[in-house]
């Protein structure tokens, strides 16, 4: 030893030595597929692609609002006139729900989200561009579909959705994400006791749970932001086929369809479009009356004030980042109020797979949400003096299957195992031997440790809520060590909510 000591005491040194620690990483971070407009334009040919959003203003300076305006310009003609109120009649709304989805998401606790923008007449060819473009964001540990377009769109998209959710090879194991979903009525929609309940189809139904009815919520449609030039491109127009072959001829391609350009492309060509001899004059005239009457027509959709019906599963990624926050992962989502909902509606389909026009009020009791059990579909009640709360915290596993059957235990389950994956990467290539088991299985002690303590696991002692296993003779053989594998073994007693509180009165009559 160099340094000479010449004063009796305690001398402390640091050495730079190798040591493990699993750190808690987020456990709801949602992303959302659906339709919404982006301020900044992506390039034509940019692939499908997150964006992060921390907060609502983080959102409202990233995007605006998804209500869409069409115009129909193929039936606008310069012998039917051009008056502002004809010009007005042609312009009417689509609704979407991506923004209000986001809106709904953050009043009701949510934290940082991903946004994943679906163009809505180019849904089909870029739904196997879903699951890469979310695979590019590891942190991403729940899945929502926003829109509710029709039955045959929502399986498309949850089939997309659904791919995520299975081990592979690539993955390594369990990838750690959970799919909120909606579910559907079939039948009489004016008859809820004639009522049977459907949910989208999915492979890994542990990882799924599923929400019935819709909410109503206190958004009403906002179309202001519109009123800026810069947003034209969020505004699309309808063409006759005499139209489209005139952009043909000057090279103007639609963007979105065969019939479909936005408004912000007809003005930047209108040039040109004057120019063709046949049609030009007259489509460049509707343009212009069309950019002119805009704010009437912006107004006269402002007045309607319409109010907005969302998927109760993106009021759901919400309440499960508050709760995971407030309580933690291991405690169900269920029994909390829900924030900015006024009423509960059923969304339900046809035969023919088309929305229910429009959606019934229902008011979910006791006999109603007996058949969503049976079906494994969590309910959204209203009690007297509660509110409108989560009555359901089950996955969409089948009912005689116990292990996975609570959303708590399966969403506690991924954490664990993509917290313990992410630190052990650290340890790929260190010598396979006691040292570094040693720091594992401390690491892991440590970890399932904190978990205990804080309620996550049942046991009076440690040693009844979970153990760590690893070493030579206990999990691997001299076979396994020679071919380079590190085997460790965990066992975690996991906390079920009280799904069923049983109180038994017995009346004791004494003799007087």
């Amino acid at each position: 030893m160099s340094e000479a000591y010449t004063v009796p005491g305690v001398y402390v040194t640091e050495n730079n030595g190798a040591s493990l620690s699993i750190q808690h990483g987020e456990t709801a971070v949602p992303v959302f597929v659906g339709f919404f407009n982006a301020k900044k334009r992506p390039e034509k040919s940019a692939p499908l692609a997150c964006v992060r959003i921390e907060s609502w203003l983080d959102f409202t300076q990233q995007f605006g609002p998804s209500d869409r305006i069409k115009f129909e310009l193929k039936n606008l003609t310069l012998s039917s006139g051009l008056a502002k109120d004809n010009v007005i009649s042609q312009g009417h709304a689509t609704s979407y729900a991506g923004s209000h989805c986001i809106r709904l998401y953050f009043e009701n606790g949510g934290g940082p989200c991903y946004i994943l923008n679906l163009e809505r007449e180019a849904v089909d060819p870029q739904t196997r561009q879903i699951a890469p473009a979310i695979e590019l964001c590891p942190d991403i540990t729940l899945l929502c579909w926003c829109e509710f377009v029709d039955q045959a769109m929502d399986q498309s998209i949850y089939t997309a959705l659904g791919t995520l959710l299975a081990a592979t090879p690539t993955s390594g194991g369990n990838p750690g994400r959970f799919m909120l979903t909606d579910a559907w009525p079939t039948g009489a929609s004016d008859s809820p006791s004639q009522w049977e309940f459907k949910a989208p189809t999915v492979a890994e139904k542990t990882q799924v749970a599923s929400y019935f009815p819709a909410l109503l919520t206190a958004h009403t449609r906002d179309y202001s932001e519109y009123l800026n030039e810069k947003h034209r491109h969020w505004i699309s127009c309808n063409l006759s086929e005499a139209q489209l072959k005139l952009l043909k001829e000057l090279g103007v391609k639609p963007e979105h369809g065969q019939t479909t350009v936005t408004l912000s492309q007809l003005i930047e060509h209108k040039g040109k479009i004057s120019t063709v001899a046949s049609g030009g004059a007259e489509l460049a005239s509707i343009i212009d009356a069309v950019n002119t009457h805009l704010p009437a027509t912006i107004a006269a959709l402002q007045e309607k004030a319409d109010p907005v019906l969302l998927r109760a599963s993106v009021a759901m990624a919400g309440i499960y980042a508050r709760v995971d926050r407030e309580r933690g992962v291991w405690k169900a989502p269920a029994n909390v109020g829900i924030a900015g909902v006024t009423a509960l509606l059923a969304e339900g389909f046809s035969a023919a797979g088309q929305k229910w026009d429009p959606p019934v009020p229902v008011r979910i009791d006791d006999a109603l949400n007996a058949k969503l059990i049976e079906t494994d579909i969590n309910a959204i009640r209203a009690f007297r003096g509660q509110g409108i709360v989560v009555w359901g915290a089950r996955t969409m596993t089948p009912s005689g299957q116990t292990d996975w059957r609570y959303v708590s235990v399966r969403r506690l389950f991924n954490t664990l195992e993509r917290d313990a994956r992410a630190t052990l990467r650290t340890v790929v290539f260190e010598p396979n031997s006691p040292v570094i088991w040693e720091q594992v299985r401390g690491a892991l002690d440590n970890y399932l440790n904190a978990l205990w303590r804080q309620g996550a696991l049942q046991g009076d002692t440690a040693a009844q809520a979970y153990y760590v296993q690893i070493g030579l003779g206990t999990t691997m053989s001299k076979e396994d060590i020679d071919s380079g594998r590190m085997i460790v073994k965990i066992g975690v007693a996991a906390v079920r909510p009280a799904e069923f509180i049983v109180l038994q009165l017995t009346q004791d009559v004494s003799a007087g």
